[in-house]
């Protein structure tokens, strides 16, 4: 993906020269297996954008820059003060007087700003904003939140000065008085009082706006298909558009398996005539630490969904190669898993705690701050379960954990999520709580206008449970943490105790358990509320937490790196 950076300076007499810094990004935000065209710069007003890895799929306009897709025509995109378009993406429109950043409704794309008395940087990138400051700050509560969950937690950077946008949100940087105002929309479910039927029609009009606005060359945009319900919305809703592609990646052994993806998804694009490739994602493991360097790179750390990157860089750098500007992913905010009560909210979103993991020592024994919850994200009075499930889906799940998936892909390629347009998301929200859990209205929409083939039950990738126990892997994971800077970064305790207690356990066992902490979704009402009320308390896979401190020692090493370049605005 291209990174886009931008840089303003309060004095612009100021002795500096951006554009030299911009060019330097162009090979440090880069993974080694790209080779990526020159930076194209913009300059005017004072202002200097880079963008890193451009392709043909990005707008600009003087020194204003559109990475993703808009919904419609709107031809003043660029404007700063110019209304908020539809679309995923991520927009920065400047000019003389201000710097405006906004977001789509989901911030489906994350923009990261810092504000200093002398300098306004924002980026896509964390790693460009700390090589544009000059120094590195740690933020360790983003390191007690990467260890207890795998992501940086809500809102938070590896750098404590560094800020990322919530979605729906336009920031506009005042440049005669060096101020900053914050604008986001509030989140907001008002279930409206129609039948089923209609809130169906709703949505599945909602869909077709969005799929035939879309500014997308649907014949070089491939649709990543899986075997599963989302996926399989999206290329409906391309059905008899010309040239249609889609793409499934699995490992070779399970495109046999006729109930997993790889499957599956064949007998759905055939069936709609749309060309269809398996990409064979079997890594060789000869070349571990260049493999997590690239991870690295791409996504920046901020997730450790390793098997999505390992098994598909290569497959990235390939369509990079074929010169397409892009995937389309079928991520989407339409519901989730069945809740019954509000002590399954959080672990459903895979937000968890440290002091939660029964099977590690005191946390408090660590020199890592605890980790604190928004207020804004805690349950509203009156809110239900399954409505504060859904919110945070859409301001947790989505910002801080898809994105952090989705960053990985825009090392390589540019990402669009048609799902998660204003017009759909919008819709979604005013729907009852029951139509909205297991996504049961989209899911009924899809059944409508899609062929009786039934959704795939097994996944054709890798489960991370598995790849944390490779011994290639445990081996760098161990290489990195026995060193005087991991022990100092997260504290002897915390390193000897993972390098004592990485289990042995074959990954199926490790796979069995966890489907055993993820079965109370699908039990009775009664037993659910039992189970949320008394097993609340878990255990934490000990390989998963020793390569998330791998990540945090990695990260923080090649951040202070990234500080101590030469080059310096």
């Amino acid at each position: 993906m291209s990174r886009v950076v931008l840089i303003c300076l309060r004095d612009d007499r100021r002795q500096a020269d951006p554009a030299k810094l911009i060019r330097k990004l162009g090979t440090t935000l880069v993974p080694d297996d790209l080779l990526a065209p020159t930076p194209l710069i913009l300059t005017g007003s004072g202002l200097t954008i880079g963008i890193v890895n451009p392709n043909s799929s990005i707008r600009t306009r003087d020194t204003s820059v559109c990475l993703g897709a808009l919904v419609g025509a709107q031809e003043d995109w660029w404007q700063p003060g110019a209304a908020v378009p539809d679309g995923c993406f991520a927009l920065f429109r400047a000019d003389g007087r201000c710097v405006e950043l906004v977001t789509d409704i989901l911030a489906s794309r994350t923009i990261w700003y810092a504000h200093t008395p002398e300098l306004f940087v924002a980026a896509t990138s964390q790693r460009a904003i700390v090589t544009v400051l000059g120094d590195f700050s740690p933020n360790p509560e983003a390191f007690s939140w990467m260890l207890a969950t795998g992501t940086l937690g809500p809102g938070l950077s590896w750098d404590r000065r560094v800020r990322c946008l919530r979605g729906d949100t336009r920031l506009t940087l005042d440049r005669r008085t060096w101020t900053l105002t914050e604008d986001s929309a509030p989140v907001e479910f008002t279930p409206k009082k129609l039948s089923p039927k209609d809130h169906q029609e709703n949505l599945r009009r909602a869909m077709e706006y969005v799929f035939e606005h879309l500014d997308l060359d649907y014949s070089r945009w491939p649709v990543l298909l899986s075997g599963g319900v989302d996926s399989r919305g999206v290329l409906l809703m391309l059905r008899g558009r010309a040239d249609l592609k889609c793409i499934t990646c699995g490992l070779r052994a399970r495109q046999s398996d006729e109930h997993g993806d790889a499957y599956i998804a064949k007998l759905v694009a055939t069936d709609v005539k749309a060309q269809h490739r398996y990409f064979a994602t079997d890594v060789s493991y000869d070349a571990t630490d260049q493999l997590l360097r690239r991870f690295l790179v791409a996504g920046e750390g901020r997730i450790d969904q390793l098997p999505g990157f390992f098994v598909t860089s290569a497959f990235w750098r390939s369509l990079f190669d074929a010169g397409l500007p892009g995937v389309i992913r079928g991520d989407e905010a339409l519901g989730f898993s069945r809740v019954v009560v509000s002590s399954q909210v959080l672990p459903a979103m895979r937000v968890f705690f440290l002091h939660d993991y029964r099977n590690l020592p005191d946390p408090r024994q660590w020199p890592l701050p605890p980790q604190t919850w928004p207020e804004f994200l805690r349950r509203r009075g009156g809110e239900s379960p399954a409505t504060w499930r859904d919110r945070l889906y859409q301001q947790v799940r989505i910002p801080y954990f898809l994105t952090g998936l989705a960053d990985q892909t825009c090392g390589y390629l540019e990402v669009a999520n048609p799902l998660l347009c204003r017009a759909i998301v919008a819709q979604i929200r005013t729907v009852p709580d029951s139509l909205r859990t297991r996504k049961v209205l989209f899911r009924r929409i899809v059944r409508s206008v899609g062929p009786r083939i039934p959704f795939a039950r097994h996944r054709s990738e890798q489960h991370i449970s598995g790849e944390v126990r490779r011994p290639q892997l445990v081996a760098s994971i161990s290489r990195e943490l026995d060193t005087d800077h991991a022990r100092q970064l997260l504290s002897p305790q915390l390193v000897d105790f993972l390098l004592g207690n990485m289990p042995r356990e074959p990954a199926s066992k490790a796979a069995i358990r966890s489907l055993k902490l993820r079965s109370w979704r699908y039990l009775p009402d009664t037993l659910s509320r039992f189970i949320a009320h008394s097993v609340w308390r878990r255990n934490v896979d000990v390989n998963l937490l020793a390569f998330r401190a791998y990540i945090v020692s990695r990260m923080d090493g090649l951040l202070s790196h990234d500080a101590s370049q030469q080059v310096k605005v």
